[in-house]
Formats: structure tokens, C-alpha cells, sequence
């Protein structure tokens, strides 16, 4: 049987844009031989926020209800509440893996930060893959210091023309894995 990899969508998304993004990313077919990929919603309802998926709303692709997320907005003023939000979803994800039977573990944007604080206490995992992920200072400060050294093989892929995060926010995350293989591609 195919070991499965449990993907979290980004901000303001949820398990359906994210498989449609793997699907058009090709991520879906050129796996489907090596894992089964498994996508879920996040535990937190959020407005809707086309403007991160522009190219998906302007197709009328981007849901108008069902936006889901982890626990913490990049601009979060209320730190607290955040940092018990964003342990809530960590506790969520590693029930999920667990009864999901995931050995790996990934995501887009704000849904691979959060897989990240997964991977660092779960040393079941085989795999983690961070696709953009926003830089470790995102994350509430008290919630910070949660994530340490990232010890399973890592994928990280990162976009040559990316216009959210620097090219050292990108880097943030992959400087935290032992084992990490840096894919770039032409995009953002």
C-alpha cells in the first residue's frame, strides 16, 4: 500500500481549492505511484480571501463560502488567543495523521508553517514538504519557540518570482531542517 501525506491548504482556503491546486500543479498525477495524498479543512471558519487566490477567483474557481484556516492571520494583533488557536489546529493535525495513517506531512503557504510545528513533534513522519511556506516570525511569538529543528527529510518548493515573502522569508523555514532538498520553480 502507498504511504499517504496528509497536505494542508493556505490561508483562507480548504481541502477542496487545495486538491484542485495539487491537481492543476500536477502534484496529484506525478505522485500517484509514490503516495496517496490526503487534504483536510482546517478546524477554523475565516472569511473568504479571493485576493490570495486571484488567478483561481478571477476563473471563478475560489469559493464564496467554506474558507477554512489554522489558528493565526499574518497581521493577528491579539497574540494569546492566536497562540491557543494555532496549538488547538497542531493538536487537530497530529490526530488527523494519526488516524489518517500519514507518514508525511506538508502544505501551502500558512498551511505548511503550521505542518511544520506537526513534523517537529511527530517523529513518525518520513516526510515533510513545505510549498511557500511564510516565515517562522509569522506565527505568534509564544508559539515560536515550538518550532525547533525539523529532524525528517524535507522538501521545500520555492518560486524564483514569489510576491508575498522575500527570498529570506522563504528561506526561514528550510534553514530549521537537517535534511531538507531545496526545488525551485519560475513561478510564484
Amino acid at each position: 500500500s502507498l504511504s499517504r501525506c496528509l497536505m494542508l491548504h493556505g490561508r483562507a482556503g480548504n481541502q477542496d481549492l487545495m486538491r484542485l491546486l495539487l491537481r492543476n500543479g500536477d502534484w496529484l498525477d506525478g505522485l500517484r505511484d509514490l503516495v496517496e495524498i490526503i487534504t483536510i479543512d482546517g478546524p477554523l471558519e475565516v472569511s473568504p480571501a479571493p485576493r490570495f487566490y486571484a488567478k483561481l477567483a478571477e476563473a471563478g474557481l475560489y469559493p464564496a463560502e467554506g474558507a477554512r484556516y489554522w489558528g493565526y492571520e499574518l497581521d493577528e494583533t491579539d497574540e494569546a488567543s492566536a497562540a491557543e488557536s494555532v496549538r488547538m489546529s497542531v493538536n487537530f493535525i497530529s490526530w488527523q495523521l494519526h488516524e489518517l495513517h500519514c507518514l508525511a506531512i506538508g502544505g501551502i503557504c500558512q498551511g505548511s508553517l503550521i505542518a511544520a510545528l506537526a513534523a517537529v513533534h511527530d517523529s513518525r513522519l518520513q516526510l515533510y514538504v513545505n510549498i511557500a511556506s511564510p516565515p517562522p516570525l509569522s506565527l505568534p511569538s509564544s508559539v515560536r519557540a515550538d518550532l525547533s529543528t525539523i529532524r525528517t527529510t524535507s522538501v521545500h518548493v520555492l518560486g524564483r518570482t514569489d510576491e508575498m515573502f522575500s527570498e529570506t522569508e522563504l528561506m526561514a523555514l528550510p534553514s530549521l531542517c537537517e535534511d531538507a532538498e531545496l526545488v525551485r520553480h519560475p513561478y510564484g
